[in-house]
């Protein structure tokens, strides 16, 4: 590998690690405030006329008839909780990816364990993120942080990467497979 090849990989391993280390605070933020909503059985209100504002949606409006306001926040926050923990593990395994790549290591059994890993959570991700923006559609929350801007479109884009994922998934595991057949030979 040349060197400039070598910079890129190490800028981009230490971004994962940053993100890394900003989702794992991010998730003790949101696991602390489960935690209180656990126990208390509240969640902070704004002050009248302004709505109830919870993890940037606009719950002022909501319209659920089988989940109170406080029960449906929890929810959202567990699914926040899970959506932070697995982005963490998937920055884990794409900086794992290219550590690997870096020491000279490309067509190994770790490689393509660790990209099965990576599809896996990314599709993962995708359909919880769908989950999380239609169930706040369907309660007639306004979607402040993330936008309601073509939930499909955005399902269907991550339907198609993991198609991607899954395409270098499969050539690295016939380039493993011409490895072990050519070691077997020599």
């Amino acid at each position: 590998m040349n060197r400039s090849t070598r910079i890129t990989i190490a800028i981009l391993t230490s971004l994962f690690f940053i993100s890394q280390i900003i989702l794992a605070l991010t998730s003790l933020s949101v696991a602390t405030t489960a935690i209180a909503m656990l126990i208390t059985g509240k969640v902070e209100e704004a002050p009248p006329g302004e709505g109830i504002m919870f993890l940037g949606i606009d719950t002022s409006n909501y319209k659920f008839s089988f989940l109170d306001v406080q029960q449906f926040n929890l929810m959202m926050t567990l699914l926040t909780l899970v959506l932070c923990i697995l982005t963490f593990f998937l920055f884990h395994y794409l900086r794992t990816l290219l550590q690997n790549l870096n020491d000279g290591e490309v067509f190994s059994s770790y490689n393509l364990k660790y990209i099965r890993r990576i599809m896996l959570s990314y599709l993962s991700i995708g359909i919880l993120f769908f989950a999380f923006k239609m169930l706040c559609e369907i309660s007639n929350s306004r979607y402040i942080v993330l936008g309601y801007n073509g939930m499909v479109t955005n399902l269907i884009q991550v339907l198609l990467l993991t198609a991607g994922i899954y395409t270098l998934y499969f050539v690295f595991r016939y380039g493993v497979k011409l490895k072990q057949d050519n070691e077997e030979i020599v």
